[in-house]
């Protein structure tokens, strides 16, 4: 993921651990990060989505 991202140019937003519960959940329709918030994955999730934010709070829009 690192490297990747690296020789794209672009951020790393994080690294979802592959566990059973991220496809079970998706399967029920029900997220990890609900069914399962304090978790490995849960936490994950929660950290892009915050990351995501932060960015684009911090991003200027360009007047028209």
């Amino acid at each position: 993921g690192r490297v990747t991202a690296e020789k794209l140019g672009t951020q790393l937003l994080g690294q979802v651990p592959l566990i059973p519960e991220i496809r079970s959940g998706g399967d029920r329709g029900t997220p990890v990060v609900v069914e399962h918030p304090s978790s490995e994955a849960g936490s994950v999730f929660r950290e892009i989505a915050d990351t995501l934010l932060k960015q684009l709070a911090n991003r200027k829009v360009p007047a028209n």
